[in-house]
């Protein structure tokens, strides 16, 4: 359905992100579903009809660049499966009922081509088998242990947001992602257009700042990224003993 090759680093790790979002938090899928109907709902009737569904399609495979023909028969199949009342419409429920599910599965594949090729994100070659085992013990403690994560983003934020505003903003952002990433040992590419679309991905309320709670999202997803990903660098170490 995807290619990891489509993407490039940044673009997997932003994508993943993303998709893990609209998973743990259920009202940020609304705001997204409802920004969807105001823009594909053409004729505003509050329903989307089949040629407003296909758009929708086109528009978001297209965006995710999921490999699969958007054809008339594919289409008449997705309508047909997302109209759950069988009244010849999707709805607003209808449509977040079948992203939900859509798009856990489309997380899956993306952490998998993460997963497939860890070092396009880390310089797996320069850690030895036991750094990356304590590194992914690390990550997984993290994992089951929400005050530690909420602490760590906590430090972040505080030592980032040099104006002590209660914020952080985009130039502030800028320094964030680059400080982690390299405390990570993360090697993406980073331009200013891609810590700038992490940054609008964060800003859920579109108030210009990023504030604690949409930081500690950003950090519980990447979290638990960085752990599958040093968990393949370790299977792919230990197979070549």
């Amino acid at each position: 359905m995807i290619n990891s090759k489509d993407f490039t680093e940044g673009q997997l790790l932003r994508v993943t992100l993303k998709l893990q979002a609209y998973i743990d938090q259920p009202e940020r899928l609304q705001t997204q579903v409802e920004d969807y109907f105001k823009e594909y709902d053409v004729d505003k009737s509050g329903n989307l009809d089949r040629r407003e569904l296909k758009s929708f399609l086109i528009d978001f495979f297209k965006l995710y660049k999921i490999r699969v023909p958007i054809t008339e028969e594919f289409v008449d199949t997705q309508f047909d499966k997302i109209d759950a009342d069988g009244d010849g419409f999707v709805n607003m429920d209808e449509l977040k009922s079948y992203l939900t599910d859509f798009l856990k599965t489309l997380l899956l594949l993306f952490n998998e081509a993460i997963s497939e090729h860890p070092e396009r994100l880390i310089k797996v070659d320069e850690y030895t088998l036991e750094e990356l085992q304590v590194t992914a013990k690390q990550l997984e403690q993290m994992n089951t242990d929400p005050d530690k994560l909420k602490a760590m983003a906590r430090d972040y934020f505080d030592k980032f947001d040099t104006d002590k505003s209660g914020a952080i903003d985009m130039a502030e952002m800028h320094n964030l992602i680059r400080g982690f990433f390299t405390e990570q040992g993360l090697i993406i590419p980073i331009d200013k257009n891609f810590i700038d679309d992490i940054f609008v991905d964060l800003d859920v309320d579109k108030s210009g700042l990023v504030e604690i709670n949409e930081l500690v999202i950003f950090y519980e997803g990447l979290n638990t990224i960085l752990h599958g990903m040093y968990t393949a660098a370790i299977e792919r170490k230990v197979t070549k003993k």
